[in-house]
């Protein structure tokens, strides 16, 4: 007995019955392409393109050692600008960037290796 997902797709088949079958709706709707969703890009781009991420207020406790995802020193800066002020070793790891309140803490981490 085969049932609707075990039968092949035919080259003959409509379009969107085709997409349908392999993924869902919203997949196939949300990929459209219209002049609307075009010129609203555009007018998104004119005024700066999608918003900055928030900067995350100071914590009221810091951990000796910390991890904060960040793509650079300056993105860092910009969205957690106490992490400078409270740590003073922070190095870049796969994904963000290590903090340690004291160099001793650093050295043990970075032996461990």
């Amino acid at each position: 007995m085969t049932t609707k997902h075990d039968q092949e797709f035919t080259p003959g088949a409509d379009w969107i019955s085709a997409k349908l079958q392999y993924s869902s709706a919203a997949s196939v709707l949300g990929s459209v392409k219209t002049p609307a969703k075009a010129a609203s890009s555009r007018e998104n781009g004119k005024r700066g393109g999608r918003p900055a991420k928030p900067i995350s207020p100071t914590p009221k406790y810091f951990n000796p050692v910390c991890f904060v995802e960040a793509t650079s020193r300056q993105d860092l800066k910009r969205r957690k600008p106490w992490v400078f002020e409270h740590y003073s070793v922070v190095v870049k790891v796969c994904g963000g960037y290590k903090c340690f309140e004291d160099v001793q803490e650093y050295q043990t981490w970075k032996n461990q290796k």
